[in-house]
């Protein structure tokens, strides 16, 4: 027998925080499945490289690189990205950040990268929002 939403938000609470979310049934079953499978995530990440070379300062225009890697918690439901930039006069900066795990904000982030080539083998978790 399939979890009713309140079941389901009952599992996701104990993983995210879904205080003060309004959400549809389809966002709730979403964090559910993700909560569930969540084992089908952790291998998962990706390494988006890109530039811009349109930039400006007081001493002309410049080019940025970017990387931005993106992967998910091995020992918790969490979802990083490793970032850093390079521009061409030597400037150099990293960090860590990781999505605040809070239902919309974690809802937020996966409507925004969903296309990302690494969901190509969790797609069926992913569409459930779109």
């Amino acid at each position: 027998m399939d979890p009713t939403i309140s079941e389901m938000k009952i599992i996701i609470a104990n993983h995210i925080d879904i205080s003060h979310s309004r959400l549809k049934n389809k966002e709730v079953e979403f964090l559910y499945q993700f909560i569930m499978q969540y084992d089908r995530f952790q291998s998962l990440d990706y390494l988006y490289k890109h530039c811009n070379d349109n930039l400006w300062s007081s001493d002309g225009r410049y080019t940025r690189w970017y990387e931005d890697y993106y992967y998910f918690g091995e020992s918790e439901i969490r979802i990083f990205k490793n970032w850093s930039f390079h521009d061409d006069d030597g400037q150099n900066r990293n960090g860590t950040t990781s999505v605040e795990m809070t239902a919309r904000k974690v809802i937020d982030w996966f409507k925004e990268h969903h296309r990302l080539p690494m969901f190509a083998g969790v797609n069926d978790i992913v569409t459930i929002l779109i």
